[in-house]
């Protein structure tokens, strides 16, 4: 397979790097979205075009969902250009990679970001003890394992009680109706088919308007962006591959991650987890596929 395949595709530009193995997987991700958003006739907007939309139709009444990683923060960096004080906030649920607090403070100091950090009313650890770990949210993950049951294939409750119940609020108090987020295709099949079936801008609960202005982008071309336009780089990735809850076994490769970063605070969460009865405490003892 040539460069020059996925080129004509839109998934790569022209790099002098070989092609990796998820070069190709983010390949079929996009392939896959785009073949849905033309399916369903929505619209393919670029990054710069969908932000003017957001703006012109929103005003004030926009916000962007900041969460220090490398896709939001490339969108923050395009929305400041075009509105240096458009409304931004981040989340901070307590257990965020203490590095990642960092770089946001450090950036909105840096960028002069109007910035609201959000902070939940109840803690990770009190949700964990009343409802229990987040589950890997793979449904063949869990078959495997026979830990499947269907009233767990739902967002984690931390998610919601941690994030969004705040995020709405302050929706609600400003009168909000659109937001913009980080959210790539290539990242997941799951992405892939939402994107494809919702398009880059969309409806949702409570008459929000949502808009992903990188929606379409693989990760050389996120990378290459944060080279040349000099954005301050995330300790977090030092030794993760992601950014989110430290906390967090709502995904396939958590423990690895954790030990990676940190095996004390592996070994904490551990304890935590063995001290709360369910299903992780037997996944803690099956041995990885």
């Amino acid at each position: 397979m040539k460069l020059v395949f996925f080129e004509n595709q839109g998934c790569l530009d022209t790099y002098n790097k070989p092609i990796t193995r998820e070069d190709k997987r983010e390949f079929v991700n996009l392939l896959q979205c785009k073949r849905g958003l033309k399916r369903n006739d929505l619209p393919v907007f670029s990054a710069i075009d969908t932000l003017k939309i957001a703006l012109k139709l929103h005003g004030d009444q926009l916000v962007l969902g900041w969460s220090g990683g490398k896709c939001s923060t490339i969108v923050l960096h395009m929305a400041l250009k075009l509105k240096p004080d458009i409304k931004v906030i981040f989340t901070n649920t307590g257990v965020e990679f203490p590095e990642n607090v960092k770089y946001v403070r450090k950036v909105t100091n840096l960028w002069n970001v109007n910035l609201t950090e959000l902070k939940p009313d109840t803690s990770f650890w009190k949700i964990v003890e009343e409802y229990g770990f987040p589950q890997i949210q793979s449904k063949s993950y869990r078959q495997k394992r026979q830990s499947w049951n269907k009233n767990q294939d739902k967002k984690p409750m931390c998610c919601f009680l941690l994030k969004e119940l705040k995020r709405f609020a302050f929706y609600k108090e400003h009168n909000i109706t659109g937001d913009i987020g980080g959210l790539r295709a290539c990242e997941s099949r799951t992405r892939a088919i939402h994107i494809g079936r919702m398009g880059m801008i969309y409806y949702v609960k409570r008459g929000m308007v949502t808009y992903h202005p990188i929606a379409l982008w693989n990760k050389r071309k996120c990378e290459k962006y944060l080279e040349d336009n000099k954005i301050p780089f995330n300790e977090t990735y030092i030794t993760q591959n992601r950014n989110g809850c430290w906390a967090c076994t709502a995904y396939i490769g958590w423990k690895n991650n954790l030990l990676k970063y940190s095996p004390k605070m592996y070994e904490f969460l551990r304890k935590k987890m063995r001290k709360k009865q369910g299903p992780l405490d037997t996944l803690l003892k099956v041995k990885k596929l």
